[in-house]
């Protein structure tokens, strides 16, 4: 193939994959109707996308992660946090408001998943859709199941980075209740020479069964203190100040029953 050709190729690939965005974006904006819009949205077969993008696949995985982005940015919202806290704190979630709260954030990211696996797909060695992936698919659907199938991908293809590990740790212990798998990720995500000491402590925790919501709190700590991604360090942040928020109200609970 001539470098003319290749040239012509790369940006016929690019005005085809940035039409289907701006489309998709179009079709967003006008449609008004809050329920119905998230059906509106196309998600290619990863296969069809390997056959057509023969020798460009990192450039349209970097484009495909961009819409990856724009799409949960326009459907996140702080009110979903319950899922997490109640996940945390070891409630029980068979409640109504639970469920209702659940099933409409399935229905909000129900393409998450699948934008994830395209970009992972396309350029299996990128670390964000991974990690990104891990994290909110489980943070805001409860489909920890998705998150781990995302996750022991990208530990076979990133056996270098701790986050993997880290964030499967998380998932196995607070959402599967598998603390054996979670000690296990934690302790192999700490044998990586860049990861946080407090790695080590969220699996001694877990051994000497440390309360959840201490655990709970290095690990969000660990998230805020490695990312420089704005979004992920506000809901972080979020839930943080959620967390010392309680501990605090705790702590007054017990002093004014000691009185």
């Amino acid at each position: 193939m001539s470098v003319k050709t290749k040239i012509i190729t790369i940006l016929l690939i690019a005005v085809f994959f940035t039409g289907i965005i701006v489309i998709q974006e179009r079709i967003e904006i006008e449609n008004t109707d809050e329920d119905s819009r998230y059906d509106l949205y196309y998600v290619p077969n990863p296969e069809y996308l390997h056959i057509i993008s023969a020798g460009f696949r990192e450039f349209l995985a970097d484009v495909y992660w961009i819409k990856t982005v724009l799409y949960f940015g326009k459907r996140t919202g702080f009110d979903d946090m319950p899922i997490v806290l109640a996940r945390m704190r070891h409630e029980k979630v068979e409640t109504p408001e639970f469920f209702e709260l659940r099933d409409r954030n399935r229905e909000r990211f129900k393409y998450l998943y699948d934008l994830c696996n395209i970009v992972t797909e396309l350029d299996p060695y990128f670390l964000d859709p991974y990690t990104f992936g891990g994290l909110f698919l489980s943070f805001k659907t409860d489909r920890a199941d998705l998150s781990v199938k995302l996750l022991e991908k990208g530990k076979k293809f990133r056996p270098d980075t701790w986050k993997i590990p880290y964030l499967l740790g998380f998932n196995y212990y607070f959402f599967l209740e598998n603390e054996d798998k979670a000690v296990e990720n934690f302790m192999l995500a700490a044998e990586q020479p860049d990861c946080p000491t407090q790695l080590i402590n969220l699996a001694q925790g877990i051994l000497v069964k440390q309360g959840r919501t201490e655990i709970a709190r290095t690990f969000i700590q660990g998230i805020l203190d490695s990312t420089e991604n704005e979004k992920v360090r506000q809901e972080m942040e979020m839930i943080l100040d959620r967390l010392k928020q309680e501990k605090s109200n705790n702590s007054l609970n017990k002093a004014d029953k000691s009185l």
